[in-house]
């Protein structure tokens, strides 16, 4: 898995002979646990801790799918999926919104805006 934080600049654009996923979570332990899976699913992994470092590396290569945390700094997985949605270049990415957040109401505002899926924490490989 590569993280932006890790030197505070865009990582290399990955290798696309792989479905390329992007992590978003400020929680460690689910980003490996998540990450872990998507590997073993043959997807080239890369992770970010906010929206905002999602959105650098979405600006350097597209991912295939993007799997978010509602609950992150400054910018919410929400607004995130609000943001790619309408953003021409992103709005056929499909988003997973993957949250410990139980708000059925949010459940709702996120899958009417189109999210692909809407997960409960703790990761699961079913």
């Amino acid at each position: 898995m590569t993280d932006i934080s890790a030197n505070g600049q865009a990582p290399q654009k990955p290798d696309k002979k792989k479905n390329y996923a992007l992590l978003v979570d400020g929680y460690i332990k689910d980003l490996f646990a998540t990450g872990m899976i998507l590997q073993r699913l043959d997807y080239e992994v890369f992770i970010a801790n906010s929206g905002e470092d999602a959105l650098k590396i979405i600006d350097v290569s597209l991912p295939d799918l993007v799997i978010t945390e509602l609950s992150l700094q400054n910018m919410s997985g929400l607004e995130l999926l609000f943001h790619l949605k309408r953003t021409a270049a992103t709005k056929d990415i499909p988003v997973i919104i993957h949250t410990a957040i139980g708000d059925q109401k949010r459940e709702d505002h996120c899958r009417a805006t189109v999210c692909a899926a809407f997960l409960r924490k703790p990761v699961c490989l079913d």
